[in-house]
């Protein structure tokens, strides 16, 4: 009896002890997915801007607004490491922002989806330009004072088209996803799905105009 007692006492340790191993075993693994994915998202990132002239910078976002009516998020580059204000920022999809504040270490972006936002953009199938603005919604953007005339239909690509300077030409914002007419009214109601994931995003290019950030200089 004694031994048969001392046996399921080494069993009941033995089983512990590999259910702790499993655990670990199960969270290194987790853990190697999570790396594999980050990595392809980077390749992604890096990629997504091979075929531009412009420089970037990868940057990690580390915070982000707890107010859901203001769209910003905070990433761990700053001045030292050439950020500026009105900066453009991409994730591997799309346009995500621009740079609002810089200190030392860290910037704030503010999202196109913030309500305060506005893009310059066109749309690619015949150029017609408009302007596409946030209403703190990360899925949807709205694009006022598109006339009744205006031909822009839905499933429409729009770019950014460069006007005003700041955003470099042709990166991808969004695409339209419902143009409703209403019977007298002047304007149409168009609304637009941005193609970054701006709620599900971690990195981040920041992208370097030469010209932009030698006027900084």
């Amino acid at each position: 009896i004694k031994e048969r007692l001392i046996s399921r006492d080494d069993l009941r340790l033995e089983n512990a002890r590999l259910h702790t191993e499993n655990l670990i075993l199960h969270a290194k693994v987790q853990k190697l997915n999570a790396l594999t994915i980050e990595n392809i998202r980077l390749r992604e990132l890096l990629n997504s801007t091979r075929t531009t002239e412009e420089n970037a910078l990868v940057a990690e976002i580390i915070s982000v607004s707890p107010d859901p009516f203001n769209h910003f998020v905070v990433i761990n580059k700053g001045r030292k490491d050439g950020a500026y204000v009105s900066q453009t920022v991409v994730d591997s999809n799309g346009l995500f922002g621009q740079i609002t504040e810089v200190s030392e270490k860290t910037s704030k972006i503010m999202l196109i989806s913030d309500a305060r936002h506005g893009v310059p953009i066109q749309v690619d199938r015949n150029g017609v330009r408009l302007i596409v603005e946030g209403m703190g919604d990360f899925l949807r953007l709205q694009l006022p004072f598109v006339t009744v005339t205006t031909d822009i239909v839905q499933g429409d690509v729009l770019t950014t088209s460069g006007l005003g300077g700041i955003f470099p030409p042709n990166y991808p914002v969004a695409r339209v996803v419902e143009v409703k007419h209403d019977p007298g009214q002047a304007f149409a109601e168009v609304l637009a799905e941005p193609f970054a994931q701006l709620s599900r995003t971690r990195n981040v290019l920041l992208l370097f105009n030469r010209q932009t950030a030698h006027d900084e200089n």
